[in-house]
């Protein structure tokens, strides 16, 4: 166990060492050994998403809205793909994992890479072998993580389902139960496989939203275009933030910077 600690540390430390001049990543300082324990130092940032979700003067009803939403899938869009390019996946992608600094809110940082794992040898795109094992949180793993895959279209499917559940406040999955992780995890993947489940899943939570039918339709829709990417194929990033985009009342656009609900509470 402690040599595999070890080793996701050094590949941690690799994988921001490559996004070490990009916006939205941490900071790197450095990989230090302090006796027998090794120590990734990484910069100060301030909240993750999940915390300000919960917080009454932030969030009252638990839910982010539809600017901050598409606001903040924009951004983590851009953080994936500039991962992507530099031949790495997440992996964990979810809310903890997405954190703004203490003098840049209106940035959404992209953090804790421990599961993150090269996914490019000698330029050469390829994901890496599933193993079986769920890889991720599962709640927001995508369907092929829960047979072991990283890919980038598994990272994109897992934004989808965290920016459905800051949309709605929760997913159709969760409340899952079984006698052990395993059985838990089985039935949110049968969950996740059923048919227009999380499409309804949407359509109901966000009915008396604002932005009406079209905020529904563009996150429903983002979570079926990722779904049907193929493993190995390069996503198009920019069409997938179009989509999300589609979410917005016509003729609103996001002022630059946007008006996230922690910078207007």
């Amino acid at each position: 166990a402690k040599a595999s600690r070890s080793r996701d540390l050094v590949l941690e430390a690799a994988a921001l060492s490559r996004l070490r001049s990009c916006e939205g990543f941490p900071r790197l300082v450095g990989l230090f050994r302090d006796g027998d324990a090794e120590v990734l130092v990484m910069g100060r940032l301030s909240r993750d998403l999940e915390s300000l979700r919960l917080d009454p003067d932030v969030c009252p009803s638990g839910r982010f809205s539809p600017k901050t939403t598409v606001e903040v899938g924009t951004q983590v869009i851009r953080r994936l793909q500039t991962m992507h390019e530099r031949g790495v996946v997440h992996c964990d992608v979810k809310p903890k994992n997405m954190m703004i600094g203490p003098r840049s809110p209106g940035i959404i940082h992209l953090v804790d890479f421990g599961l993150c794992r090269p996914y490019r040898v000698s330029g050469l795109r390829a994901s890496t072998p599933a193993n079986g094992h769920t890889v991720g949180t599962t709640r927001f793993c995508a369907i092929p993580a829960h047979s072991g895959e990283r890919s980038p279209r598994s990272d994109l499917e897992s934004l989808a389902y965290v920016l459905i559940y800051i949309a709605a406040g929760g997913l159709p999955w969760q409340g899952c139960e079984g006698s052990s992780k395993r059985e838990r995890s089985r039935r949110m993947f049968e969950r996740k496989l059923e048919a227009g489940l999380l499409e309804q899943f949407v359509h109901e939570q966000l009915a008396g939203e604002p932005a009406g039918e079209s905020y529904a339709v563009a996150l429903a829709g983002l979570a079926a275009e990722c779904r049907r990417l193929e493993e190995i194929a390069v996503p198009d990033y920019e069409g997938l933030a179009a989509i999300l985009r589609g979410g917005l009342p016509p003729g609103v656009e996001l002022p630059d910077p946007a008006p996230l609900d922690w910078l207007t509470a």
